[in-house]
């Protein structure tokens, strides 16, 4: 989460020195790897890959929180750009969207878990038709 915005800093120097891409776009650049990595993306890239689930559903819950303060800093240090973010509207966004249903599943888990085995091939498809609406979701305004 902070890696890669100082080695973006490296990458603006080099476009802005060789006029690759206009400021504006190189600005664009810098604030999107300030940001938190998605949660559902990871967590079924991790599952693909036959990762550890729990431990990118944390990583990626934690980035999230995190993300609230720390994006903001690392756009002040790398742009020297500031603004108003309403942190508590967005934890309670976060906590409604991300960390909520993590306990809800987790509380749930021991009475269902017989029942999800069962129906795990079905889950699996259900993940990945999630993942292709979330992507198709965020490249429909372009079209």
């Amino acid at each position: 989460m902070i890696f890669i915005p100082f080695l973006m800093q490296f990458f603006t120097i080099v476009m802005t020195n060789h006029n690759l891409f206009s400021d504006a776009l190189v600005r664009g650049f810098v604030i999107v790897s300030c940001m938190p990595p998605p949660v559902s993306s990871a967590v079924i890239l991790t599952k693909t890959a036959s990762g550890n689930e729990p431990a990118a559903i944390f990583n990626s819950a934690l980035g999230s929180f995190l993300g609230i303060f720390v994006s903001p800093m690392l756009i002040l240090i790398s742009l020297g750009l500031s603004g108003d973010v309403p942190f508590g509207k967005v934890f309670i966004q976060l906590f409604g969207t991300v960390l909520l249903p993590i306990i809800v599943g987790q509380y749930i888990r021991p009475f269902a878990l017989s029942w999800i085995e069962a129906r795990k091939q079905l889950f699996s498809k259900a993940a990945t038709c999630t993942l292709l609406l979330i992507i198709y979701s965020a490249l429909i305004p372009l079209l």
